[in-house]
């Protein structure tokens, strides 16, 4: 996450350069340079410790502050779902990890305690989501419950959490079968429990999701 302190400052960039700091988003900035006059578009923007800019890539030479802000917005666009990405599959790995560590004996598998492993590294929240989208990609999969398959969905409509945002996320890989006895675990654990609860946050709602459909 970048350091930036505020917009419309003036900081020496890592190449020795002036620099006025325009719009500023979670990824990327705008910044006018000094000498040039024109703006350029900078990735991953950080102030070091000795009050540098520093950033990953620089795109320069835009004439117009409109356009370069239109770049950076996309451009943050852009790395904020890889990142969304990235952390729903180390999720989805340490699900899988931690219930192939479960197993007893016989095919049998502690998946209580697998659930109570993984939400020591991730909330629950982010548990259920991984768990939920792996589903929703595999609702073809005559493995999985159809209670279970209307709890990813009904999950997944509640939260607002759009699917084509994780294209890049695969799933769980572990067997359809296994996992659908650790959702039902999840169900479990996570019935009639608050958003903020789930996301291991302060309660400040009294709203609470509808965690399992057709619960009885």
């Amino acid at each position: 996450m970048p350091k930036i302190i505020e917009d419309s400052a003036v900081y020496t960039g890592k190449n020795g350069r002036l620099y006025e700091l325009g719009k500023v988003f979670m990824y990327t900035a705008v910044v006018q340079d000094f000498q040039s006059r024109t703006y350029a578009v900078i990735t991953k923007p950080n102030i070091s410790d000795d009050g540098l800019l520093w950033w990953r890539t620089k795109q320069d030479g835009f004439k117009s502050r409109t356009k370069a802000t239109k770049t950076a917005k996309e451009l943050d666009q852009m790395y904020s779902l890889m990142e969304k990405n990235q952390e729903i599959k180390n999720v989805a790995e340490d699900i899988d990890d931690l219930i192939s560590k479960s197993y007893i004996s016989n095919f049998n598998y502690d998946l209580d305690e697998a659930f109570n492993k993984i939400i020591e590294k991730h909330s629950e929240f982010e548990v259920a989501q991984a768990v939920a989208l792996t589903i929703n990609a595999k609702s073809w999969d005559g493995r999985f419950s159809q209670l279970n398959k209307a709890w990813a969905d009904n999950f997944i409509t509640f939260n607002g959490i759009k699917t084509e945002e994780y294209d890049r996320f695969y799933g769980c890989n572990t067997h359809s079968a296994l996992l659908d006895g650790f959702t039902d675990v999840v169900r479990k654990n996570i019935a009639n429990r608050s958003i903020t609860e789930l996301r291991g946050e302060s309660i400040a709602e009294e709203q609470f999701i509808e965690q399992s459909a057709g619960r009885k």
